[in-house]
């Protein structure tokens, strides 16, 4: 849920915001992916994007630690998710 409401939060003001969420299984693993047509992000602020307290945008709200959470708990090992 996290993700969407960055991917919306932080969209194009130029344009209708589209929003894809992907999920399927590879090599016993469940890969979710999300893509948007939001604020274009440089190679450079894609690297930190998961990263604790980073703020890519620091004119929008937010605290920097929704993506960082996101990750620590879909990446532990065992988690379940229903």
């Amino acid at each position: 849920m996290n993700m969407i409401s960055n991917e919306l939060k932080y969209r194009h003001s130029d344009r209708a915001p589209m929003v894809q969420v992907r999920s399927y299984r590879e090599d016993g693993r469940l890969i979710v992916s999300a893509q948007d047509n939001g604020i274009v992000l440089s190679a450079a602020q894609q690297a930190q994007l998961f990263g604790l307290f980073n703020r890519l945008h620091p004119n929008l709200k937010g605290a920097g630690i929704g993506l960082y959470l996101v990750k620590k708990i879909s990446t532990r090992p065992g988690a379940t998710f229903r």
